[in-house]
């Protein structure tokens, strides 16, 4: 399990009531420490630069895959919007202290050539920065 550290919310979103709107839900990073104390690099095992993802636990729910926004190391942070009765309602109800079930997925292989495509879309360019960086 990996242990919410710090919620930091960059869009507040609506307030609760008020008539949905897609441009106003919440937007927050999730800064978790990797289980079991582990501090080694990639955290989870899992390359951000290489597309790889984190699959969360959720309750009710088969396990939901997130691009890590960022990772440092012993920790990796989720950055989210929060749609109404959804899995990242899950991540939002999370306090700080609290753990969450996660693990790696991924173990992409990267392929160096001399041409790179890469098409991303809406929540897509999360994870096609980081490695549009590790390309540059």
């Amino acid at each position: 399990e990996a242990t919410l550290l710090k919620k930091v919310t960059h869009i507040e979103g609506d307030p609760p009531g008020k008539k949905f709107s897609r441009w106003t839900l919440p937007v927050h990073t999730l800064t978790f420490a990797n289980p079991n104390g582990d501090t080694s690099m990639p955290s989870l095992g899992c390359r951000i630069d290489f597309g790889d993802v984190v699959k969360v636990e959720i309750p009710g729910y088969k396990p939901k895959s997130y691009s890590m926004s960022a990772c440092r190391p012993g920790e990796f942070d989720i950055t989210f919007k929060v749609y109404p009765g959804r899995c990242s309602g899950y991540l939002d109800s999370i306090a700080v202290g609290e753990s969450a079930r996660v693990f790696g997925k991924g173990k992409n292989e990267r392929r160096p050539g001399t041409h790179v495509g890469l098409v991303a879309f809406g929540v897509g360019i999360t994870e096609a920065l980081p490695i549009a960086a590790a390309e540059l």
